[in-house]
């Protein structure tokens, strides 16, 4: 049972509703499949039961155990699949986005080091550097943010909500030409993509930040 390409498709931008389908329907298949439509959870029991565990099997766990909302479980999960293989670059960013979910300052610490792990293989994951600036944004460490959201652009420039988030971050920093530059690239490219909610939202921060 694999699911890594859904996680893949969520963490570039698939709708909730669509990647709850495809998870649904790759469920079903997965049931369909099965000797007398029987349904294998991969519980730690019956990966025992089933075969020696590899990566990907502890990978595929961690997934399920995060979308009941067991993240301590999913942690668990993603640590097993490390150990197998520390070069799995998902096990480092989907672990760090289940810290988050904790809500816990101190886990918060450990995701970025995740985050970072995770770009060290690959640093061309431009929603790993999206999510680690969210973490330095929740954190406090607005010039780490920035750092990451100039990153993910250099990849995708084309990004609007970086633009956003960046000027938010800059506001925050009382960078406010910094800012303002951003906002109206933000505005620019959510005009250009139809989304009228958000540019209009962009366009009320940079009117914000003129006011002062």
């Amino acid at each position: 049972m694999k699911f890594n390409h859904i996680i893949l498709a969520s963490l570039i931008g698939v709708s909730t509703a669509l990647l709850h389908s495809q998870v649904a329907t790759a469920k079903l298949k997965y049931a369909i499949a099965t000797p007398n439509n029987q349904r294998y959870q991969l519980n730690s029991q019956k990966l025992k039961q089933l075969k020696t565990p590899d990566a990907n099997d502890y990978l595929d766990q961690g997934l399920d155990q995060y979308e009941k909302g067991n993240y301590p479980e999913a942690i668990a999960d993603y640590t097993a699949a490390l150990k197998i293989n520390p070069l799995l670059v998902q096990a480092y960013y989907l672990r760090a986005i289940a810290r988050s979910r904790l809500e816990d300052h101190r886990e918060d610490y450990d995701a970025i080091a995740d985050y970072t792990a995770a770009l060290r293989i690959n640093p061309q994951l431009t929603k790993v550097y999206y999510l680690r600036g969210n973490t330095h944004t929740r954190l406090g460490y607005y010039q780490e943010a920035i750092a990451d959201y100039t990153a993910a652009l250099k990849i995708n420039p084309h990004n609007a909500e970086l633009y956003d988030f960046r000027g938010k971050v800059n506001a925050r920093l009382g960078a406010n030409r910094d800012a303002m530059a951003d906002f109206q690239q933000a505005a620019n490219l959510f005009q250009q993509q139809g989304n009228r909610e958000l540019y209009e939202k962009a366009l009320e921060s940079l009117r914000r930040i003129q006011e002062l």
